[in-house]
């Protein structure tokens, strides 16, 4: 087995897959690999892996205490390795084809009220590197509504500011073209006038100004999730406002401000680079009162009438 899921996580890298999926693939099969052994007390190859087996590890999981969305995940990765291997005539059927996951609650991120939105995205106000860089990030993150992982993996030539556009590289490696606020590229273009000589700093030549990291560290190399999530924690706390926030959060904002707005899902669905709609809609959130207000507004039944003396 560990030859096996070894060669599956080689073709993994090969279709474009962000270095984060593949780690979480590699603990979650080294995770099944290390149970068949302890279980069977010897290796076990792939084709004598049953379906028993395979339902012993999810009951194994579900018993471990894990939140039903790391169950679900861990066997995910399951299904994707024995896919693979039927697929290439190895094991002549999927042991896991009849496995189902834990149903998981539909847990929304954190929205965050436009004002807030505001107050969080211009906390840095002055004009030091790091208020230029923060500001930036965050403009561009609810102004374009990307995904941590895409913003960080922005480079320099991804940006077409004359035309208000960014060119998004998402899940997959599928791209596309997302347009920018006015705010989000005035924010950008004050960046652009201190990132030449900020990046400068990483003593890295092979990139060229062109390929080279959009937003950078300390050091001027390509800023990390890690260190993303950590300037906006301070961002958060700077900007007074009493709600909590992630990066996701300013995404799952950006739809459902859009939503609010009167944009059409499937415009926000392309914004937001989801293949399925029914994907955009766990992320767009509509409030009560709006759906209420519009209700008694149009439903014949629910408008109020004017009361006769």
């Amino acid at each position: 087995m560990r030859i096996a899921v070894g060669d599956y996580l080689v073709r993994a890298e090969g279709r474009q897959l962000s270095p984060h999926t593949i780690r979480a693939y590699r603990r979650d099969l080294q995770r099944f690999v290390l149970y068949l052994e302890q279980a069977e007390g010897q290796p076990v190859a792939p084709t004598d892996v049953t379906t028993d087996m395979v339902r012993g590890y999810a009951a194994h999981l579900t018993r471990s205490g894990l939140a039903a969305s790391s169950v679900s995940r861990k066997l995910s990765s399951l299904r994707g390795l024995f896919h693979d291997l039927t697929s290439r005539q190895i094991i002549p059927s999927d042991p896991s084809a009849a496995l189902r996951g834990p149903k998981r609650p539909q847990k929304l991120p954190r929205l965050l009220a436009q004002p807030d939105m505001t107050a969080l995205v211009e906390s840095p106000s002055g004009e030091g590197r790091y208020d230029l860089r923060d500001r930036a990030i965050l403009e561009t993150l609810y102004g374009a509504g990307l995904r941590v992982g895409e913003l960080c993996s922005l480079n320099r030539q991804d940006l077409r500011l004359r035309e208000g556009l960014v060119r998004v590289w998402g899940k997959g490696g599928k791209e596309r073209i997302v347009p920018l606020g006015r705010q989000a590229a005035a924010a950008l273009s004050r960046y652009l006038a201190i990132w030449p000589n900020w990046r400068a700093m990483s003593n890295s030549d092979d990139e060229g100004n062109e390929g080279a990291p959009l937003f950078l560290n300390r050091l001027g190399k390509r800023l990390t999730t890690r260190g993303l999530s950590s300037m906006l924690a301070k961002r958060v706390l700077q900007s007074g406002i009493l709600s909590s926030a992630s990066p996701h959060g300013l995404r799952h904002s950006f739809a459902t401000h859009l939503l609010d707005g009167g944009a059409d899902l499937r415009a926000i669905q392309e914004l937001l680079g989801h293949a399925s709609l029914s994907t955009t809609q766990r992320y767009t959130h509509v409030s009560t009162e709006r759906l209420s207000a519009a209700y008694r507004a149009a439903h014949p039944r629910a408008k109020r009438t004017r009361q006769t003396k």
